[in-house]
C-alpha cells in the first residue's frame, strides 16, 4: 500500500520509504494497546516488540485477523497524514494513536512523536521518538534520523529520563500507579518532571517503591530491591546487653575517672617529697635522704604510672562499650545474640593497665 507523509515527510521519508518495505516481512503481530499517561513497556532494539500470544501458537481466527490489523493500521496512518496536511493536529494525533495501538512500527511512532511534540505532550512524544530512533533501520537515510533526533532533543529537555533496575526479573513496576511493564527494562523510562513514585511488585515478594523529586532535562538511576515473603525479619533488640553495654560503658569511664585522679594524687605526693629530699641536701641536687625515703618515693612513682595507665584502659575499655552498644542499636542486619550479657574485666599490672570486655554479641 502507498502511504502519503504528511508535511512531517521531510523528518519522516526513511521512516517509510528506505525500510518499511523490510519491515512489513518481518512485522509481529501487534501488541495490546500502549496508554499515551504512561511510557509502555521497553523495547528491544532489534525489533518491534510481540504481542501477548507469541509466546504459544495462536489460534486461525487470531492469525486472520493480523493483516486485517496491519492494513486497518495503514489506512489510519494514511488518514492520519492527510490530517496534518490539513493542520488538524488533534485529529492527526488521535489518528495516529489508534494506528499505533494496532501496529507498532518506527514510521507511526515518528509521526506520532513529531505530532505529540507540537501538541507540547513531551513525555509522550520522548518515549515515540526514542522508540523510532532504536528501531530505525540501519540502511535507512541520514538525513530524516537526524531530523528525528531533533525532535527526540528537543522533547528530551522537557522531561525526565530514569533507568530502572529491579534485582529480581519479571517484577511488575508501575509509576504513579501506572504499569509500565516488567523488569528489567532495556531502555530508559520517560516521566515529567517533579515528584514520582516507582514501585515494583511480585508475587511471594514484599513489594517496593521508592519517591523521587527530579527536574526536567535529568537522568535519574532508581533500584528497587524485592525481598522475599518468607524471609524472616531481623530478631528484635535484646535491649538488656543493649542497656548493659550503655551502663557497663559509663562505670568504665567513672572507674577511668576515679583512677586519673588516684594518679594526680600519687604524682603531686611524689612531688612534694622530692622536692623536700632536695631540699635537705646540701648542694640542692641529688634527691637522696635516707632509704626508706627514696623508696617511698620510688613507690609513689610507681603507683602513679600504674593508675594513670588504668585510668587509660579503662577510658579505652569504656569507648569500645559505647561504640558497641550504639553498633547494636543501629545496625538493622544485627541478630540476636545466642546468649546475652556482656562484662568488663580490669587488667593490671606493674607494666600498665587496661580493661577486657567479655561477652556474647
Amino acid at each position: 500500500m502507498h502511504r502519503r507523509l504528511s508535511t512531517l515527510g521531510a523528518l519522516a521519508a526513511a521512516l517509510v520509504s528506505s525500510a518499511i518495505s523490510t519491515l512489513a516481512a518481518a512485522q509481529p503481530a501487534p501488541p495490546p494497546p500502549v496508554s499515551t499517561a504512561a511510557p509502555p513497556p521497553p523495547v528491544s532494539t532489534a525489533a518491534p516488540p510481540p504481542s501477548d500470544s507469541s509466546a504459544a501458537p495462536s489460534p486461525p481466527a487470531a492469525r486472520e485477523g493480523a493483516p486485517a490489523a496491519s492494513d486497518r493500521a495503514d489506512e489510519l496512518f494514511a488518514r492520519a497524514n492527510e490530517a496534518f496536511d490539513g493542520g488538524k493536529l488533534d485529529e492527526a494525533y488521535a489518528l495516529y494513536q489508534e494506528a499505533w495501538a494496532l501496529k507498532r512500527t518506527f514510521d507511526i511512532a515518528g509521526n506520532l512523536g513529531q505530532v505529540e511534540l507540537k501538541l507540547g505532550k513531551f513525555r509522550d512524544a520522548a518515549e515515540h521518538l526514542d522508540f523510532t530512533l532504536r528501531l530505525f533501520p540501519p540502511t535507512g537515510k541520514a538525513a530524516p534520523r537526524e531530523a528525528i533526533r531533533r525532535a527526540f532533543d528537543a522533547a528530551r529537555k522537557e522531561v525526565v529520563a530514569l533507568t530502572i533496575k529491579v534485582n529480581v526479573q519479571g517484577a511488575a513496576v508501575a509509576i504513579d500507579g501506572t504499569p509500565i511493564g516488567l523488569s528489567p527494562f532495556e531502555a530508559q523510562v520517560f516521566v515529567d518532571p517533579g515528584k514520582r513514585t516507582v514501585e515494583a511488585t511480585l508475587e511471594a515478594h514484599l513489594p517496593t517503591r521508592i519517591t523521587i523529586d527530579v527536574a526536567k532535562s535529568e537522568s535519574r538511576d532508581v533500584e528497587l530491591s524485592l525481598v522475599p515473603k518468607n524471609q524472616p525479619p531481623p530478631p528484635p533488640r535484646n535491649m538488656t546487653l543493649l542497656l548493659s553495654g550503655f551502663a557497663l560503658s559509663l562505670a568504665a569511664a567513672g572507674t577511668g575517672v576515679g583512677l586519673m585522679i588516684g594518679a594526680s594524687d600519687k604524682g603531686t605526693e611524689a612531688d612534694a617529697l622530692r622536692q623536700t629530699l632536695v631540699t635537705n641536701e646540701p648542694d640542692g641536687l641529688c634527691p637522696c635522704g635516707s632509704a626508706g625515703d627514696r623508696a617511698r618515693l620510688k613507690g609513689l612513682r610507681q603507683d602513679h604510672d600504674l593508675f594513670f595507665n588504668a585510668a587509660v584502659g579503662m577510658f579505652a575499655g569504656a569507648g569500645v562499650l559505647a561504640l558497641g552498644a550504639a553498633a547494636y542499636a543501629l545496625t538493622p542486619s544485627f541478630q540476636r545474640p545466642h546468649a546475652s550479657g556482656a562484662r568488663i574485666v580490669p587488667v593490671v599490672s606493674s607494666a600498665g593497665g587496661g580493661a577486657l570486655l567479655v561477652g556474647s554479641f
